[in-house]
């Protein structure tokens, strides 16, 4: 991973506290669906889906619900966003899918996204 991917990853692991309070406002696109991705809020995530939010959203960075549900380890917001046809195989500016993401969370991982 270079440094300029270091540097998106650690910006985009701060861009929501708890409760997605975005620092750059709605610059970042970090709209509810995303923030509930983010979060963890399968709950929300649901009742946004069923009113029609776009699974494959990205936000200002080009990072979608599925990349970071899975940069969190928010497991079942990821499956039930994979049931609801969240691309995997779209590429991050890391140059990670949402997928590969949580395997390089995952202890003893030896996934690199550069690779």
């Amino acid at each position: 991973m270079n440094v300029q991917s270091i540097a998106v990853v650690i910006m985009l692991g701060t861009l929501c506290s708890p409760g997605c309070q975005s620092i750059m406002g709605s610059r970042d696109g970090m709209t509810p669906f995303l923030c509930a991705a983010q979060a963890g809020d399968l709950e929300e995530v649901e009742r946004l889906l069923a009113k029609g939010a776009d699974v494959n959203q990205g936000s200002a960075f080009d990072w979608t619900a599925l990349m970071f549900a899975s940069w969190k380890g928010h497991e079942a917001v990821v499956v039930r966003l994979l049931d609801t046809g969240a691309d995997p195989s779209r590429i991050s500016p890391s140059s990670c899918s949402g997928l590969r993401l949580r395997r390089q969370k995952q202890p003893n991982s030896t996934a690199n996204c550069a690779s």
